[in-house]
């Protein structure tokens, strides 16, 4: 069984027009389709697509594993936490790809299929 991790941006429409609380998860990225939006971390089973695992900016700051690890390694680390140890596999893009971050999900019982190509540094991409 495999899951797949990127990160997914959605537009935010407010339910009330003054909403004081604004929009969690605030990014602007030029290359999304909608530029301003609200930004995720995910995990999605491969086979179904469904999502199974968000992570916003108040999940990030929880930190778990960055006391143990670089934080693109505990990111991962946080993202696929429920399929840890279960012989799973992790697909993902050169953004959640390193050498640290193979081998961290194998020490958690996981496997990882992740693209490398635009990588120019062996350890960190």
């Amino acid at each position: 069984t495999g899951v797949c991790i990127d990160e997914s941006m959605g537009k935010w429409i407010p339910f009330f027009q003054d909403t004081p609380e604004g929009i969690p998860n605030l990014t602007k990225l030029i290359r999304k389709p909608v530029g301003v939006g609200a930004d995720y971390k995910c995990m999605a089973d491969a086979w179904s697509g469904i999502m199974l695992f968000l992570e916003g900016k108040d999940r990030m700051q929880l930190k778990k594993w960055c006391d143990q690890c670089p934080k693109h390694v505990a990111l991962v680390l946080r993202l696929t936490e429920m399929v840890h140890d279960k012989g799973h596999i992790v697909y993902g893009d050169s953004y959640f790809t390193s050498v640290q971050t193979v081998k961290a999900l194998l020490e958690h019982g996981t496997y990882s299929a992740a693209d490398s190509g635009r990588t120019s540094d062996i350890s960190r991409p």
